[in-house]
């Protein structure tokens, strides 16, 4: 599955006990995470692990295209 976001537009889940890997295939994206006291920006090319539950928020820097899937 693919996400598309225009600028300035969000993203949200419920991610599962196994975790997500996001990863951002194009533009610039800044997320939050239930639970964790730090906000992380993931740009082209990257991909971040998120482990274990929570709500996870993204938002679109500039317009993004990223992919959610498990680890």
């Amino acid at each position: 599955m693919q996400v598309v976001l225009d600028e300035g537009a969000v993203w949200s889940c419920r991610v599962r006990a196994g975790g997500l890997r996001l990863t951002c295939c194009e533009g610039l994206l800044w997320l939050t995470r239930e639970g964790d006291p730090g906000d992380t920006v993931v740009k082209a090319g990257g991909s971040v692990r998120l482990d274990g539950p929570g709500l996870v928020v993204v938002q679109a820097l500039r317009r993004a295209r990223f992919g959610p899937s498990e680890p």
